[in-house]
């Protein structure tokens, strides 16, 4: 998984220098960062053709929030990274 989708979870890593694999099989990792009252995580998971991601955001003070993706595991990673970005950008302006 790791060698596979390098490029995203590269990128993944890069948006924290205390972020870290904290898990992996030939079908999962799982990767994220940890601080004091808040953390991040994403789960990619392995399926049939496609890559799915799930991720986890919790903190003291905006409660705990969840975002999933499904894409094709051929798409382009740097593509699915933007997506992502937008996403969590979205999730963001909701927030309090």
């Amino acid at each position: 998984m790791r060698r596979k989708y390098a490029v995203l979870s590269k990128l993944l890593l890069d948006g924290d220098a205390r972020a870290k694999i904290y898990d992996e099989t030939n079908t999962a990792l799982t990767l994220g960062v940890q601080g004091l009252g808040a953390y991040t995580k994403f789960e990619l998971i392995q399926g049939f053709d496609v890559i799915m991601i799930n991720m986890t955001i919790g903190s003291n003070v905006f409660g705990e929030h969840k975002l999933n993706w499904k894409f094709n595991d051929n798409m382009n990673q740097e593509k699915i990274y933007e997506l992502i970005c937008l996403d969590i950008a979205k999730l963001n302006e909701k927030l309090p």
